[in-house]
């Protein structure tokens, strides 16, 4: 089972939140080196008007397809998940 743990690099050593494990638990982290900031505002400055609204179009169809859950209660994580599910679905 996965499960999403927050934490924080410092010197050079993972600094993780709370995360009700036992001592000696072995975690593997996988993580993905981010563009720089001036890359991501390109990115974003360069996506369409049909590119920037797909993600939120994605969210209203998912609450309208499925009324009685609460995706209050779902982390970013999950949601992004869900949103990458569904666009591999289409392809």
């Amino acid at each position: 089972m996965l499960v999403t743990i927050r934490g924080v690099v410092r010197d050079g050593k993972v600094d993780l939140q709370e995360t009700g494990l036992p001592d000696g638990t072995e975690v593997v982290i996988l993580t993905e080196k981010l563009p720089s900031i001036e890359a991501q505002k390109r990115r974003l400055e360069a996506l369409s008007q049909a590119e920037w609204e797909g993600p939120f179009l994605e969210y209203i169809k998912l609450s309208e397809e499925y009324p009685d859950e609460d995706i209050s209660k779902l982390s970013d994580e999950e949601i992004v998940a869900i949103i990458h599910d569904v666009r591999a679905e289409k392809l």
